[in-house]
């Protein structure tokens, strides 16, 4: 009897350590985020229209080098992640926070926590079309902009993911190691 109840222990330790395993990695997969995929918008990268329609009749200044983000209050991870960008360093002047759901009652702590980094946070009605235009289906989303072309884009997962997306330009320097 009692090699018995050692012999169901041990299966059973054996079937959580499997459990608990498959479960961090599928975690740390998901706290890396996705990379950054380039861009699949209309005409090889091109900013739609709608986008920049959207952004002008807002008032956010006429650029064609700029990072949005899209948030909306019904996403849980969206509140989290707006308070940590909040907080990190950032180019504020050529950033955007997009917010859906104008009318949901979880829209004003998110608000704050991006109005809190002093770049323009803006609201609907038009946001629903930039996700469109975009192919956009979930929240926290970002793209960066540069030259008019959407270079890159990327769901948050993280305040890193975000950084690495404002810094990233049209034209990186290569990084050459010099040889000897």
């Amino acid at each position: 009897m009692t090699n018995v109840l050692l012999l169901c222990a041990l299966v059973w330790l054996f079937v959580l350590t499997l459990l608990f395993t498959t479960v961090s990695r599928n975690l740390m997969r998901l706290e890396d985020g996705p990379r950054h995929r380039p861009a699949e918008p209309d005409d090889e990268g091109q900013l739609p229209p709608v986008v920049a329609d959207v952004l002008r009749q807002a008032g956010f200044p006429e650029t064609d080098d700029f990072t949005a983000a899209i948030f909306s209050p019904t996403c849980r991870v969206c509140l989290v992640q707006a308070r940590k960008i909040g907080t990190s360093r950032f180019d504020r002047e050529h950033t955007v926070f997009l917010l859906t759901g104008s009318r949901h009652r979880g829209v004003e702590p998110l608000r704050a926590a991006l109005a809190a980094t002093g770049a323009p946070v803006l609201s609907e009605p038009f946001v629903d079309d930039v996700m469109d235009a975009l192919d956009v289906d979930d929240t926290p989303f970002a793209f960066r902009v540069v030259g008019g072309r959407v270079i890159a884009r990327s769901y948050l997962r993280s305040a890193k993911n975000f950084r690495t997306l404002v810094g990233l330009t049209r034209n990186p320097e290569p990084r050459l190691k010099e040889r000897r």
